[in-house]
């Protein structure tokens, strides 16, 4: 009987241990999967560099983004483009108009926001890192000296 009892007790130890074991695989898996987006997404972000955040509505903004897996994003140092129309000549009726872009600095309007944007994260279709020697990062460079 000694043997068939140490069998037995070995064998809910193991059990345990196996139990123990599945539930912290278990556990790092769940935080994994909750986290884990976090840091591909955090490390996505070229903080170094300026991004393009496209929202749904059809806007764009410029600027530096950061916490971009919580459900608002937060944009600083924000500008966005402002088209012109201008009357030009030429076209059958001796009128017509010529769209030029501007890249306005967030900060400026009427109701004198700061300069930081808290975006749904539902609102934005998608960003991009932006190169230093694009044009628009180049016209924000210009516009800081």
């Amino acid at each position: 009987m000694d043997i068939i009892g140490k069998d037995t007790k070995k064998s809910k130890l193991t059990k345990k241990k196996i139990i123990t074991l599945s539930v912290g695989v278990l556990l790092m898996l769940l935080v994994g999967a909750l986290f884990g987006h976090r840091l591909f997404e955090d490390r996505a972000v070229k903080s170094s560099q300026y991004q393009a955040v496209f929202l749904s509505n059809g806007q764009v903004y410029f600027g530096k983004l950061s916490d971009v897996d919580e459900p608002y994003v937060k944009l600083t140092n924000v500008y966005y483009p402002l088209a012109q129309q201008n009357q030009v000549a030429g076209t059958t009726n001796g009128t017509g108009t010529s769209g030029q872009t501007q890249i306005i600095k967030l900060g400026g309007e009427m109701h004198g926001p700061e300069d930081q944007m808290n975006i749904p994260r539902s609102n934005i279709l998608f960003w991009e890192n932006l190169k230093d020697s694009g044009q628009v990062v180049q016209i924000i460079k210009g516009k800081k000296q």
